[in-house]
């Protein structure tokens, strides 16, 4: 067996990544859908969300985008905070 890098471990003050449009469309939609559809597993929730994504105008989608957009202005803002805050401790070993 060969030996691998191993993976560094997350930080967990790090900030959460940005959402994108089609994950708030699935916190939205995915309720509904449960309700309508029961006998769907996860899987199959996602596959019908992502079928109807696609299909979705451009106006539609736009509340999700502008969601998305907020949320990286909130990512990026955090991410700054965090990366200025621990700067200094690079090189550091824990």
């Amino acid at each position: 067996m060969s030996k691998g890098r191993r993976r560094e471990k997350k930080d967990a003050n790090a900030p959460k990544r940005a959402m994108t449009a089609f994950l708030f469309y699935t916190l939205d939609r995915r309720p509904e859908l449960k309700k309508l559809r029961p006998e769907l597993g996860h899987k199959q929730l996602l596959s019908e969300m992502g079928i109807e994504w696609n299909k979705m105008k451009e106006e539609d989608k736009r509340k999700y985008v502008l969601k998305s957009e907020e949320d990286k202005k909130r990512y990026e803002k955090e991410k700054a905070a965090y990366d200025a805050k621990n700067s200094g401790e690079k090189g550091k070993r824990k």
